[in-house]
């Protein structure tokens, strides 16, 4: 079993399809999608993925209390976090850099701009 790159914390199936899409297309295909934090938290905690997307909204713990509890934990606060919303507002912004994120993405994502993202945090793709 090979390391999964990419973790994407995301509770839409319609937005998981997406980024799994982009992923591919921009020649990252090892991702895994998590549907909760919790279970995100677990498989992070697991295989230590190089960059974890975390969606702002999600049921349970929020994109926030994830960030900040990845980034509290020894094993991934070294992971770069990206999160990924629609909701653009300057306060949920700030909230996502103070709970450790790396960079916020806006809804909806052009493959351009994740595959800039992919490329600056992975490094090239392999072939």
């Amino acid at each position: 079993m090979h390391q999964v790159e990419i973790l994407y914390v995301e509770d839409s199936t319609v937005d998981a399809m997406v980024l799994q899409l982009l992923a591919k297309k921009s020649g990252y295909a090892n991702l895994r999608v998590s549907s909760t934090a919790e279970e995100a938290l677990l498989v992070a905690q697991q295989e230590i993925p190089k960059l974890i997307l975390i969606d702002f909204h999600l049921p349970g713990m929020s994109g926030v209390e994830l960030a900040a509890a990845l980034k509290n934990n020894a094993a991934t606060s070294h992971i770069p976090l990206l999160m990924v919303s629609t909701n653009n507002a300057s306060e949920v912004m700030c909230a996502a850099k103070a709970a450790g994120v790396t960079e916020f993405i806006v809804k909806p994502i052009a493959l351009n701009q994740m595959a800039a993202c992919f490329k600056r945090y992975l490094g090239e793709p392999n072939s």
